[in-house]
């Protein structure tokens, strides 16, 4: 959402813009789940606190996305969104807001980027994944600005960012690597 008003304000050339990772949404929980959420459909167990971004947040945004294609499943319907909705204690304007009220305990279940939950707090949080057809993909890119002083540097660094070398890294740290998004195709990608 961020690259085409800049490449159509001519900020960025379009034949620039690479797309180097993705990224999908979980429900984090604490690694100690004292509320016993195990999968999604617990998250609308009234009394469950839960933590989310704010819409303008591009997780917010995602994890709305989300409760709106589980809300057109029978299976789980508007009802469900709204119980989620009506669990929600805080909107928070910063993904690391919501990662670190679910691993210091003050809130039983977050909506973060699977890559959000970082080497350093795998110890404090579970992921539980969005079940197979209701997730959003959320594609991370780079680009070349028409005016960079130093278009060849921020080339050099696009490439890489496309590097196998640096692929692996971004898998290691939850990203979907450019391998993976050819499998994940299928999902809406924003």
């Amino acid at each position: 959402r961020y690259m085409d008003p800049l490449v159509d304000a001519g900020f960025i050339g379009e034949d620039t813009v690479e797309v180097f990772a993705g990224n999908l949404v979980a429900v984090v929980v604490p690694a100690s789940n004292p509320a016993n959420i195990t999968t999604i459909r617990d998250l609308a167990a009234p009394g469950t606190k839960i933590v989310m971004g704010i819409k303008e947040l591009p997780i917010g945004d995602h994890a709305l996305q989300v409760l709106d294609n589980l809300a057109e499943d029978p299976e789980y319907g508007p009802a469900y969104k709204e119980a989620i909705l009506a669990n929600v204690i805080s909107l928070e304007t910063r993904v690391t807001g919501i990662v670190s009220k679910v691993a210091l305990g003050e809130a039983d279940a977050g909506f973060a980027f699977m890559s959000d939950v970082t080497p350093q707090m795998k110890e404090k949080i579970r992921k539980i994944p969005i079940p197979e057809g209701y997730n959003v993909r959320g594609d991370c890119s780079a680009a070349v600005f028409s005016q960079s002083d130093n278009s060849e540097a921020a080339e050099a660094f696009i490439d890489l960012l496309m590097s196998n070398d640096a692929q692996a890294i971004l898998d290691e740290y939850g990203f979907i690597p450019l391998a993976g998004l050819e499998e994940n195709a299928a999902l809406p990608a924003s």
